[in-house]
């Protein structure tokens, strides 16, 4: 039995399905940096809610003369490395947006 070769494609034709092949993977790129933006900014907000659910805790325990903020500083130190982390994970994202949007390239 003969293997029926298939026609060789022009350079036109590949060239064509490289583009397609790029501007899907540029999409994609860009979907998946925008939902990662989106994650890291609800992972931000909801430590901050967090944090400000702990504060509310703090001032109605304590006493008047105690500080709340002080507290908070010293009992929730995961809380703040996390808020910490969470913000720099936002700006990195936003900073790879913006240069993945200035590159005309991709």
């Amino acid at each position: 039995a003969t293997i029926a070769l298939r026609p060789r494609r022009t350079p036109t034709e590949l060239s064509v399905v490289i583009h397609l092949c790029s501007r899907i993977t540029t999409t994609t790129t860009k979907t998946m940096m925008m939902m990662t933006l989106i994650s890291s900014l609800l992972l931000t907000i909801s430590s901050v809610i967090e944090m400000c659910q702990v504060y509310i805790t703090l001032m109605c325990r304590q006493a008047p003369s105690v500080d709340p903020w002080r507290l908070l500083i010293r009992s929730q130190p995961h809380q703040w490395a996390m808020i910490l982390l969470s913000l720099l994970l936002v700006s990195t994202r936003i900073a790879s947006i913006l240069d993945h949007s200035q590159r005309p390239g991709l």
